[in-house]
């Protein structure tokens, strides 16, 4: 067969003889040295093949990959994209690279690198015995690769790949190298790999990326950790179109992230660790506090959150009570409620048709300039935090409920905040019903004097409060203040109920100061939340996003899950736990 020439693999070989063992063989992150610069997501797993083995045997898997959530993803645009992709190299190397295909290649541990994630460019790194490297896929579907003779006992194989449609010219190489089984999509990227591997020091390593370097001092791997470089991916084309959570603006101060998993008997743990690129002054919640606002959180709460006093977490637990959006970060594209298709026109006008804007047509139509986009929302952002300012919120808590009503008003989502103040004596409740009224009302209607509702006062069950009505609209908003609390609401009973509460069904919360600490009770969630998709589907079943999909993902959850987070902060560095408790039944462990 009829080869082409490794020149620069070939002349790094003659490096491998005389290369040293590395003094940080056993180093954790040891496979991010092999690694060259420059990847976007990196991840490295203790046990590739147990990890494919759990997850394949797992009961979760065949729920979920049966649900309408995953049916959904692999219709989008993002996930044809992607299996495409990976079809694409599948064809070219002549088997599936599906998880049964990638557990044989690894003994155990392994790592993978992608440097670009239009082309799916990308190195795969695992150590393997000769034994198993002639067992592997690739070496039994070898005769479809090119083979080069580098030397020393060492082969290379390589395909061409007909990427994109065939408007992509991509390689798909391999090659067994000091005990480890190499896959790249480049020629490059395989060559500085075993650069890498050919020499005890160099420059081109992933390791000695001063955003690795600083985040993998304060990480243990455990079975599997992810490393990303936020700064780049904040800047990549696919990431911002195709990112889930909308909201990137908050990502622009991350500078790189880690994430770790570790799994035990009843939960799943995630931690993360941020570098920021601009320090932060960070904020925090005692110990004392975080225990005295987790007293108010009702026993059938299915999502809260305990977050430290600042600006933003201030307005973001009055916006959710009020229903009010945040635009202050969002970009033009985000914030338009009604988008002008001026630019579409012009691209119709100019080139003829839609037919005529060739195969980047999804990039194209995405791209349209910002400045074409109008947008007829000229409100102000709520920013109610300089009101309380005096008050000097310390913490907060959040709570949200979802309850179900008679038709034709299915469903209701309250909410509820309790502020902890240094000062309640700086709360001015002139200021602050102000505030809310005119928040409300320049969202609501046209203001005229007569129609703008006033503030009353009211007593339930011997608890006093404030409360703006608005009958048009079935809105309420209360606030009461007991103490050093301040408690607001969009429903009046939940007022009095979290007003009221000392319950310590809860526990005690964190044992150490935090930012934020998120609780989200998947068993109460389950059962509100399928009497509401029940309601949407009115017992039928139905396709529908929100009742087929969402619900759907919902299902393949077990029913005694919690999830928490817990955040804490320092001024270059944000630290997270993600924790799943989990009470699983026998088929799904």
């Amino acid at each position: 067969m009829k080869t082409r020439s490794f020149v620069i693999i070939a002349l790094l070989l003659t490096l491998i003889a005389y290369a040293g063992r590395s003094a940080a063989k056993n180093d954790p992150f040891s496979p991010a040295r092999d690694m060259p610069r420059g990847a976007l997501v990196y991840a490295q797993f203790s046990d590739l093949p147990s990890l494919i083995k759990r997850w394949s045997d797992s009961g979760l898997k065949a729920k979920y990959l049966d649900s309408e959530n995953f049916r959904d993803l692999t219709k989008r645009p993002l996930g044809l994209k992607l299996a495409s992709r990976w079809q694409e190299f599948s064809d070219a190397a002549g088997f599936p690279i599906d998880l049964a295909a990638l557990a044989g290649f690894a003994d155990g541990r392994a790592s993978v690198a992608v440097y670009d994630i239009g082309k799916l460019d990308m190195v795969f790194v695992a150590p393997v015995s000769d034994e198993l490297f002639a067992a592997t896929q690739l070496m039994q579907n070898s005769s479809r690769f090119e083979e080069e003779d580098l030397g020393r006992g060492v082969t290379a194989y390589r395909v061409a790949v007909e990427a994109d449609r065939g408007r992509q010219k991509q390689q798909m190489l391999f090659t067994h190298i000091k005990g480890r089984l190499i896959v790249a999509t480049s020629e490059r990227l395989l060559a500085r790999t075993i650069a890498n591997m050919s020499a005890p020091t160099g420059k081109d390593r992933l390791y000695d990326e001063p955003g690795f370097s600083l985040l993998s001092k304060r990480v243990t791997p455990h079975i599997a950790t992810v490393w990303i470089d936020q700064a780049a991916l904040n800047d990549d084309y696919y990431f911002k179109r195709y990112w889930l959570m909308k909201d990137t603006a908050k990502l622009k101060n991350v500078r790189s992230g880690m994430f770790d998993l570790s799994i035990a008997e009843g939960q799943v743990k995630e931690a993360r660790e941020f570098l920021l690129s601009k320090p932060e002054q960070p904020s925090a919640v005692s110990v004392a506090d975080g225990r005295n606002l987790l007293s108010h959180v009702p026993a059938d709460t299915s999502l809260f959150r305990i977050s430290a006093g600042n600006s933003e977490s201030v307005n973001s637990a009055v916006r959710e009570i009020l229903a009010v959006q945040d635009n202050s970060a969002k970009t033009p594209e985000q914030t338009a409620s009604h988008p002008s298709f001026r630019g579409y026109r012009e691209y119709e006008s100019q080139e003829g048709s839609f037919r005529n804007l060739g195969t980047d047509f999804d990039k194209n139509i995405n791209d349209m300039p910002e400045n074409e986009i109008e947008t007829t929302d000229k409100k102000q952002d709520l920013d109610i935090a300089p009101v309380l300012a005096p008050a000097r919120p310390t913490a907060i808590l959040s709570i949200s409920q979802p309850r179900m009503l008679e038709k034709p008003l299915f469903a209701k989502f309250n909410y509820a905040a309790v502020f902890r103040l240094g000062s309640p004596a700086g709360f001015d409740r002139a200021a602050f019903e102000k505030a809310i009224e005119r928040t409300l009302v320049e969202r609501v209607m046209i203001p005229r004097a007569e129609t703008i509702p006033a503030w009353t006062t009211q007593n339930t069950n011997g608890v006093g409060y404030r409360e703006l009505a608005f009958p048009m609209l079935a809105w309420k908003v209360s606030y009461a203040i007991s103490g050093n609390e301040l408690f607001v609401a969009n429903n009046s009973e939940l007022l009095i109920e979290i007003h009221e509460a000392k319950n310590s069904s809860r526990g005690v919360g964190p044992d150490k100061a935090f930012s934020d600490w998120w609780v989200m009770d998947l068993k109460q969630s389950y059962k509100q939340f399928d009497l509401l998709f029940h309601q949407l589907e009115n017992g039928n079943a139905s396709n529908d996003f929100f009742s087929g999909n969402i619900g759907s993902l919902i299902a393949t959850v077990p029913e005694g899950a919690r999830v928490e987070v817990e955040r804490s902060s320092s001024t270059i560095f944000t630290h997270e736990d993600v924790t799943m408790y989990l009470t699983l039944s026998q088929g799904e462990k």
